[in-house]
Parts: structure tokens; sequence; C-alpha cells
């Protein structure tokens, strides 16, 4: 029996498996067969909005295998919806485009190409992913906020509100990322009360001189523009309305509890001028009254009962609203019958404050 050296041994299989695997091929007992395999194509990117109609194909697959094959795609966007947005030649496996992509309803395609014989069995599989490029092409879209409320006392960095927008183009790029800014105070001041941050749309106080008797409430109007502010970029705005709340402690009654201020045109200290105050809704339980001020014109409302724990819960956040009447007789409009000052209508929030 012949023997030969390990070493030698070891290089003469390993010639042996290197030349029955070669090239993809194997030998088995003398006949040449092709190893089955998948073709993974690198992914196409083509850009949402651009019309790819008019080329000849938009990307190709193609097999290596002898002799003649036809091709076809399966998946989203050919053999599923949308129908027939990409389809292949049979012959060449060039992938024509027929209509324009979008990539919010899409962001990418994958797709199989089968490849097959003349016969109609498959010899390959193809996959095949597009991937759709973003375009700046979608405005923020601001949430709405509802009303927000400060207190004169506030001081500067107090938390007012925060506004959020949304953008409906690619997440973690600049076209979706959304600067905020504030571009009008209304009425306008002297100074600027609020800020807001850019990155966050956190709305705070700037300083603690809010008087609630000069300036009634503020409306801010807030811009938010993608491409982090960037020229050019989309933008859109919202207006936050900001109002004065007051706090009321428990286990107290007869006190003032807030000023509303009643703006009328005719001459002061006369019977046209001087308002009376009604509380139209939210004081079923005769909690509130309201009296008018003669010295002023302002509306006094009144604590007139102890508020505390009901139930084990505090009474907070009740919403109550006013209406102004005239005192004076307006003959032109209703006979004999006082008639509502529609230019005001009051909104005050009346919030539980110590023990929170």
């Amino acid at each position: 029996m012949m023997s030969f050296p390990a070493n030698l041994l070891v290089v003469y299989l390993a010639m042996m498996l290197s030349g029955a695997t070669r090239g993809g091929e194997s030998h088995v007992r003398g006949v040449l067969r092709r190893q089955k395999r998948n073709w993974i194509i690198p992914a196409q990117k083509l850009r949402e909005n651009m019309d790819y109609t008019d080329r000849l194909y938009v990307t190709k697959i193609r097999s290596d295998m002898d002799g003649t094959m036809y091709y076809t795609l399966l998946g989203h966007g050919a053999s599923e919806e949308p129908y027939n947005l990409f389809v292949v030649e049979e012959t060449t496996g060039q992938v024509r485009i027929f209509n324009v992509l979008d990539r919010e309803e899409r962001a990418s395609y994958i797709l199989t190409g089968v490849t097959r014989f003349r016969n109609g069995t498959v010899a390959e599989r193809i996959e095949l992913m597009i991937e759709v490029e973003d375009e700046n092409d979608n405005p923020p879209v601001f949430v709405p906020v509802p009303a927000a409320r400060v207190i004169e006392s506030n001081p500067a960095g107090t938390l007012v509100a925060q506004l959020n927008a949304t953008d409906a183009d690619k997440i973690n790029t600049l076209h979706s990322k959304i600067a905020y800014s504030i571009i009008k105070q209304e009425p306008i001041d002297s100074s600027n009360h609020f800020y807001i941050e850019r990155g966050t749309g956190l709305i705070y106080v700037t300083d603690a001189t809010l008087d609630r008797e000069r300036v009634g409430f503020y409306s801010l109007t807030i811009e938010g523009a993608d491409m982090d502010g960037a020229p050019g970029g989309n933008t859109a705005t919202a207006t936050v309305n900001i109002k004065y709340s007051c706090s009321i402690v428990e286990n107290v009654a007869h006190i003032e509890v807030i000023r509303l201020k009643a703006l009328d045109l005719d001459e002061e200290n006369t019977e046209n001028w001087l308002g009376v105050f009604d509380i139209i809704t939210g004081n079923d339980d005769n909690i509130f009254s309201i009296k008018t001020d003669p010295v002023t014109n302002e509306g006094i409302l009144w604590l007139e009962k102890i508020l505390q724990y009901l139930s084990g819960c505090y009474i907070e956040d009740q919403y109550i609203a006013f209406v102004i009447l005239k005192r004076a007789l307006i003959l032109s409009l209703v006979w004999l019958c006082p008639t509502r000052l529609h230019l005001l209508l009051v909104w005050a929030a009346l919030q539980k404050g110590a023990g929170d």
C-alpha cells in the first residue's frame, strides 16, 4: 500500500476540493452542474417628484446563465399595489417606471425579479430594491394647542406652553428639522414678555413685568421653519393665546379673586360708561359672585364659599364665563332693555393654589 507524507496529503485534498467548486460549479461523477444562487442588485435610488417615465429603463436585472432567459417582477409596485408602477421587459431585463414617486406614500420598493427558462421553470430569483430619495416638499404642520395661562407673579423663566409641529419629510434630516421663533406679539408692548426655544417649541416668560391691569392677554404668532430655519425652507405659523389665571387657597372665603377690566368708549364716570358684570356659566354652586367697581369700572370676582377637599378631590380648573351688560338703555336697539356689549367676553381660569 502506497503511503504519502502527511503534508502532501493535505495539499492534495485541498486541491481536489478547490477544483470541485471552482466558478460556482461542481463535478459529481463527471457531470458538470451549476449551483443555484440568488443575485442581489445594489439598491437603485430614485428621487421623488421626478419624472423618469421617458427613460428607456431605470435599472436592469440580468442572469448570467446560458441560453435565452425570460424576466418577470413580483412585489409591491409590480404584481401588487400599486400595480405596474415598475415593469420589466421580458427578454432584456430592463425595468421601466410608469409614474412619479412620492416618498411620503412609500419610501422604498422591494421587488423580486424572477428568471425563467423557455419551458417556464424558475432559474433564479433576483432581489431588486428601489429607494425613494426625499425632497423637501412638505411644510411643517402645527399640532393644535389650547390657550396658555400665566400669573402676574410668574418669574422670568416660567414655562408657559409648548408648541409642536410635525413634518412629513424624512425624519432625522434637515427636511424635517423644525426651528421655532416668535414673529409677532400682540398687543405690541414696550418689551417682549415671552421667548421660545428654537429647537423645542417651549415658551417661557422673559421677565417678571407682566401686568394684567395694563394688558389683559397676549397673542403670540409662532413660526415653524424646516431646514432648521435655513433660508428657502418651508414654513407654517400658529397662534398661541396667553391669558391670566388666578389661584385660590383652600379654606378661605369672602375674598377678592380677580378684577376684570371692561373697555368702554363712552365718557368715563357716566351712566353709559358704567358696566354691569354677570356670571353666565360655570357658577352652578354659587361659589362666586361678581360686582362692579364704580370708580374703575372693573368687575370684581368675589369668592363666596370655602373651597376645600370634596370626596377626596379638590375643586380645581373651574372655568367661568362672564358677560358685561351696559347699564344705560339703548332705545335704538331694544326698547327699555339693556343690551349685551358683544365686544368683551372674558374667560377666567380659577385654580386651587396652595397644596397642589
